[in-house]
């Protein structure tokens, strides 16, 4: 290969690299142009691997120092990789609710999505844009389906409807009238003639498109939801999966042939083979089972241990037959060849449940919907080709702690689990279990030699940050334990509890010093004061408190608080105290995060800008800027009482926990997927900047000819 050959095929790499992340970010830029930069390079600089020595690298460096320089405006730089599997494509977000269903068009053009939000979307499946959305169900649409021909969508709704939309213009064609309970699953017969709803009634309800009168059959399916539905391709059998464990099997007269038992645990999700030959079912027994459709015998079960670890949602065979996608609790998708019954691929990049997955009709692309808002379109030739991805937490990260140096951070989780990370790498250090339930909340004590937990066990534990092993149980909160915080001496801990109470706890001994009464809902989050005197806690009843944290609380055996803040008009989710201790920042299911003096009790400031349930706020360590997260993906910096937000981070999933690094440069944030990103604040002042990144907007003039000389121009003539 000559140096003109090399070169435009570097081009080409670098540029094929440019716009496969730009699709990636491109639900994001359609929001936010104004985020260009930051969302592209915190992408690209990964694109040349773990080395990130290669072409990109190189380009990308001046273009770096070009943005960090003072003037080119605020911008949060990612300092690990996103835990995202090499083969997604782009993602589509528009839903307002968790997405239950999604459908390719029989012509593959389409997409059809289910949601939460009640309402039906039409996607262009080349594009991603959104093509029409479709308002009428009441309540959350749990199933759409495709007619066979493409002229009709079929949607199920918690409002105890069925209603059938015209395909072309979205017009809504007809009701289905009322089933008895809300609806959870539909199926097409492949000549359209007739269409299979199964809900919570414990029945599976047959109507005839023909007349779209009474339901021509309906089905008792044992007790139960009926949570899955699948026609056979020769339309002459109709599979039903239920909450009692079991498959049951039907003709097309509405006779029952068989029932298909082995499952231990409701069946969610079912699919034929393009041919016909086998059945499979998808279990919260966290199993995948091949059947003899013909014989109703089990040919195989794809176990957990191989695959998810958690209830499998959704099933879908390729187009060929030769592989299976399944959608999970655990936020993955895995691939599994049908005929070894191995997985070939797990996908990553969802931060909620997927709860439904589909091949288009070539079998190059995979669409999947997922709790967390999102429909994700994946290249299926390269996710077979991919090695599974995986992931640190396998539940949401619920909370973050750094240690006093910054050198590390603890991170708790919804698997009840804690795990300590290296600051500076990003790897893992250790895994700490013994809670029995979900963890909600960490701290490491001022002299970094302890971390404390609490957890939905009721538990308050205390670990050795050395070696991770557990040194105490802290146990007489009745209920969920939320919070749980370090005195700023290490020799108290504060804990908030679902039982609406706090307790203050003797960090060295575990003894429990005091219990705080006063607040009427749960108490979701507790913070020091820097002196250690007082204590502030959030709670689910809207307020903000302020109690009494010194000596004093030795001589009673209760407290009461000396301030109460109002002014959210929702449930308050977080505190922390500015470093010097004189205010407060809360942030609240009122989508507003508020600035509070202490002395006073005055409310200075509401920063508004999150459109979902702030999470999580916290000061700088200088106390100049305020960050938050919330359930709306992002995270944002605000600065001093300014109500403008200088930066904001949109992230793939809602993001619940965050903590600012002692030495003040970086944040580190959890969300509900399980992934942990560190951010570092670059940049100084000034609008965030909108072009493309310099050496793109070279090589696109090089390739149109109209520039010489560079890394990527034309050499040579012609």
């Amino acid at each position: 290969m000559n140096a003109r050959e090399t070169a435009r095929t570097d081009e080409r790499l670098v540029l094929e690299t440019f716009g496969r992340v730009l699709g990636r970010e491109t639900h994001n830029l359609v929001k936010r142009p104004d985020l260009l930069w930051q969302q592209l390079y915190n992408r690209l600089q990964w694109a040349d691997g773990p080395g990130r020595d290669g072409d990109l690298s190189h380009l990308l460096a001046p273009e770096f120092e070009q943005h960090c320089k003072p003037g080119r405006g605020v911008w949060l730089h990612s300092r690990f990789p996103l835990h995202e599997s090499a083969a997604l494509l782009r993602t589509l977000s528009g839903h307002g609710g968790g997405v239950s269903s999604a459908a390719y068009s029989p012509d593959g053009a389409r997409i059809v999505s289910g949601s939460a939000d009640t309402t039906v979307k039409i996607w262009d499946a080349a594009t991603g844009a959104e093509l029409a959305t479709l308002g009428g169900h009441e309540r959350p649409v749990n199933a759409v389906a495709c007619s066979p021909d493409g002229a009709w969508i079929a949607s199920g709704s918690a409002d105890h409807t069925v209603k059938i939309w015209s395909a072309a213009d979205g017009a809504e064609h007809a009701t289905l009238a009322r089933h008895a309970d809300a609806v959870t699953t539909l199926a097409y017969a492949p000549d359209g003639t007739r269409l299979a709803a199964g809900s919570d009634a414990s029945t599976l309800q047959i109507w005839d498109l023909a007349t779209v009168g009474p339901a021509w059959s309906a089905l008792a399916c044992n007790s139960g939801t009926v949570k899955a539905v699948a026609y056979s391709p020769d339309g002459t059998r109709v599979a039903s999966g239920t909450d009692d464990d079991s498959v049951k099997i039907w003709g097309a007269g509405g006779a029952e042939l068989g029932r298909l038992t082995g499952h231990q645990g409701p069946v969610n999700a079912l699919a034929y083979s393009p041919d016909g030959t086998r059945l499979i079912s998808g279990s919260n027994d966290g199993t995948i089972k091949i059947w003899d459709a013909a014989e109703g015998s089990e040919l195989a079960t794809l176990a957990a241990l191989a695959g998810h670890r958690s209830a499998v949602l959704a099933l879908a065979f390729s187009p060929d037959g030769t592989r299976i996608v399944a959608g999970s609790t655990d936020g993955t998708i895995t691939i599994w060849d049908a005929g070894k019954g191995t997985v070939i691929a797990t996908l990553a990049g969802h931060t909620g449940f997927v709860r439904s997955v589909a091949y288009a009709p070539d079998g190059r692309h995979l669409v999947s919907g997922s709790a967390d808002k999102t429909l994700k379109i994946w290249d299926a030739t390269a996710a077979a080709e991919g090695a599974p991805v995986e992931a640190g937490h396998h539940g949401a990260v619920n909370a973050l702690a750094y240690t006093p140096d910054g050198a590390c951070f603890v991170s708790g989780s919804s698997d009840q689990t804690l795990r300590t990370w290296d600051a500076t790498s990003g790897a893992q250090l250790a895994t700490l279990t013994g809670h029995r339930s979900v963890v909600t909340a960490v701290a490491c004590s001022p002299d970094a030699s302890r971390i404390a937990s609490g957890s939905w066990d009721n538990d308050v534990r205390i670990w050795d940050a050395a070696s991770g092993a557990p040194l105490a149980t802290l146990s007489g909160h009745e209920y969920f334990v939320w919070a749980v915080t370090y005195a700023p001496d290490g020799k108290h801990l504060v804990s908030g509890s679902q039982d609406k109470t706090l307790k203050i706890w003797d960090a060295h001994n575990g003894a429990e010093l005091v219990t705080l009464s006063g607040h009427t809902d749960r108490v979701n989050a507790v913070a020091y004061s820097p002196d250690g005197k007082h204590v502030a806690s959030g709670s689910w009843d809207s307020t903000v408190k302020l109690w009494d944290a010194g000596t004093r609380f030795h001589r009673f055996r209760g407290g009461h608080a000396q301030a109460t803040l109002s002014g959210h008009t929702d449930r308050v989710n977080t505190v922390a105290y500015s470093p010097d201790g004189r205010r407060i920042a809360s942030g609240s299911w009122d989508r507003t995060v508020r600035i509070w003096e202490v002395v006073s009790g005055m409310e200075l400031a509401t920063l508004r800008g999150h459109t979902d349930v702030v999470n999580v706020v916290c000061f700088s360590p200088d106390g100049t800027r305020v960050a938050s997260v919330s359930d709306d993906g992002t995270v944002r910096i605000w600065e001093g009482l300014g109500t403008r937000c200088r930066a904001i981070l949109p992230c793939p999933g809602r993001m619940k926990s965050c903590a600012w690094d002692p030495q003040g440069d970086r944040i580190c944030c959890g969300d509900e997927g399980g992934n942990v990103q560190v951010l570092e604040l670059s940049g100084s002042t000034g609008d965030a900047d909108t072009a493309l990144p310099g050496f793109v907007l070279e090589m696109i003039a090089a390739r149109a000819g109209l520039t010489s000389g560079g890394p990527f121009s034309p050499v040579g003539g012609g």
